[in-house]
């Protein structure tokens, strides 16, 4: 991903404004308007780059898959799955500053069962069995259309692996995740990441990297680059 030097300038105005404590929502339009930045950029620069002292605390959280492999997870099911299938489409993805995977792409809307969908499940669970994860646990919004087919992939692919893996239906997703005081919470919400009590593992980055092999955009280097 290649960045214009218009986007360098919005960045070091936007990390300049979230130190100094201004709240993004106040301001992105107006970054993004001044240097003419497209939906895709002003996206990246509202997920990507938080204060360095929130971002240094989430960083804290993030354990590696050694640590991870002999806990039982649960997984932000639908956040893990759609950054992968993201990057199955061919959709930007970057590195924040807090050091969290995560997409440019702002899907909104109807969310819908597709197969780069299904693939993105089989990716999770292929990495799962390599990795010998014991336990894992499917946290997926009940408010979300799709959950029923998801949980049937999931299901079928529980049963060829032959795995103790589970799907936990919930009507907030964000509360049962920051809950969790006993095993592994697999996201990269920033919101669930700043509540939750646990260790935070980045399940679509180590999915992604294990099979592809990619290089992600890190904005931390980015904005050490500009000091």
């Amino acid at each position: 991903m290649v960045l214009s030097e218009n986007f360098r300038k919005a960045a070091k105005d936007y990390f300049y404004l979230v130190q100094k404590g201004y709240h993004p929502r106040g301001f992105i339009e107006l970054v993004g308007n001044r240097y003419e930045l497209t939906r895709q950029e002003r996206t990246m620069l509202y997920r990507g780059i938080a204060p360095e002292n929130i971002a240094e605390k989430r960083r804290q959280k993030i354990i590696s898959i050694e640590a991870a492999g002999c806990k039982e997870l649960f997984i932000d099911g639908f956040n893990v799955i759609l950054t992968i299938s993201s990057y199955l489409q061919g959709l930007p993805l970057f590195l924040s500053n807090d050091g969290f995977l995560r997409d440019a792409s702002m899907m909104r809307g109807k969310i819908e069962m597709t197969n780069k969908i299904r693939d993105s499940v089989k990716l999770i669970f292929e990495f799962l069995v390599k990795n010998s994860i014991g336990k894992a646990n499917f946290i997926l919004d009940k408010n979300v259309a799709i959950h029923p087919e998801i949980i049937a992939v999931i299901n079928e692919f529980q049963l060829l692996e032959s795995c103790n893996y589970e799907t936990h239906p919930t009507e907030k997703t964000d509360k049962t995740l920051s809950e969790i005081s006993s095993g592994i919470v697999c996201t990269s919400d920033s919101g669930i990441i700043d509540s939750c009590k646990s260790p935070v593992f980045d399940l679509a980055f180590h999915v992604l990297q294990s099979r592809f092999h990619p290089h992600f955009l890190s904005l931390r280097s980015f904005l050490d680059e500009m000091v």
